[in-house]
């Protein structure tokens, strides 16, 4: 929304800020608590959840931006 309503270089800081977080683990939505006591199994499952994350934040930055390019071309 940022990128469509203001400009993409805008909408770049908090899709920038939100994709270097890692998910809380609230967030998570793990389905076995037994299995996140593994440290091994509990670290991959954080990362893979971070890289969703990432290519989520991304791809609606991409279309927010697309968005802001059609706007720009209609006007």
């Amino acid at each position: 929304a940022a990128t469509v309503l203001t400009s993409p270089l805008l909408g770049l800081i908090p899709a920038a800020i939100c994709a270097s977080t890692e998910p809380s683990d609230q967030n998570l939505n793990y389905k076995d608590y037994d299995l996140m006591k593994n440290y091994a199994y509990n670290q991959a499952y954080t990362k893979q959840a971070h890289k969703i994350k990432r290519r989520k934040i991304w791809t609606n930055y991409g279309i927010g931006f697309g968005c802001w390019i059609a706007l720009i071309a209609l006007l």
